[in-house]
């Protein structure tokens, strides 16, 4: 894509997102329903009404472009979105949660948005540029090692990695610490800020992954799947693993031993 599509997309995706993460806040409310979709993941009633907003105004954008968010699945060129990553907290009340989207082409995030709407922060990038929080540029940290390292690493119900295991390896016995917000989307993001040096993502839905990809690339991180291979999120990715790009190597050998393997 030339430099003034990505641009174009970039600002229709930043608008949309934060329009989207506003209907989020403005629907918070306690005992909001959920259903337990086919993958096992949460979905409620607000969820579907963003992912519907996302969906028109892409319609509306009037290109060929095609909209595949998290309640929607497909594998093709597309807009690939999570139109709420934190329904469990949702449901509770909790003011937390994202809204993710990114363009992605031939399986490569090129533009990507995430907005929290509850601490007012939009993040953003595009190919070949800068990784922004609310406009100014954000970037890895330098840690190079696990003891005094902060990790964001997945919950309890994991089939592919014991989370326990990662756990007493990296904050029990090598002296890490953990920092866990509720949203997978959030916590990777804690990467890119530079507040930790990796994160772990265990699941195969590219919605939650395409637009950390690149916001996370354009922040100077390091990212591939959680057995080390690159990343297309036309369909189901390989987990996630990002870090500030010292520790890769490390975490990867760390998450190798701690694999579930059929």
């Amino acid at each position: 894509m030339e430099q003034a599509e990505l641009e174009d997309a970039l600002e229709f995706c930043v608008r949309t997102v934060e329009a989207g993460a506003e209907i989020g806040a403005n629907e918070l409310h306690v005992g909001e329903a959920v259903t337990i979709k086919a993958d096992g993941t949460p979905q409620t009633p607000t969820d579907v009404m963003i992912d519907n907003f996302l969906a028109d105004a892409i319609a509306r954008r009037g290109k060929d472009e095609l909209y595949i968010g998290e309640e929607r699945v497909g594998n093709l060129r597309a807009w690939v979105a999570d139109s709420w990553d934190g329904s469990w907290l949702r449901a509770k009340g909790a003011a937390m949660g994202v809204v993710s989207m990114a363009l992605v082409v031939a399986g490569k995030p090129l533009v990507g948005v995430v907005c929290n709407p509850f601490t007012h922060e939009t993040f953003s990038a595009m190919e070949g540029g800068s990784a922004y929080l609310n406009g100014g540029r954000i970037t890895v940290n330098d840690a190079t090692t696990i003891s005094g390292s902060i990790f964001t690493l997945p919950g309890s119900r994991v089939a592919s990695v014991s989370a326990g295991g990662l756990f007493n390896e990296l904050i029990v016995e090598g002296g890490g610490d953990m920092l866990n917000t509720g949203s997978a989307i959030y916590d990777l993001l804690q990467t890119v800020m530079g507040v930790a040096a990796a994160g772990i993502y265990p699941y195969s839905s590219p919605w939650d992954g395409a637009a950390i990809d690149i916001i996370g690339r354009c922040a100077g991180a390091k990212i591939t799947g959680l057995h080390g291979g690159k990343l297309s999120y036309g369909g189901d990715i390989d987990g996630l693993l990002i870090t500030n790009g010292h520790m890769h190597k490390t975490m990867l050998d760390v998450v190798n031993r701690h694999l579930v393997r059929p």
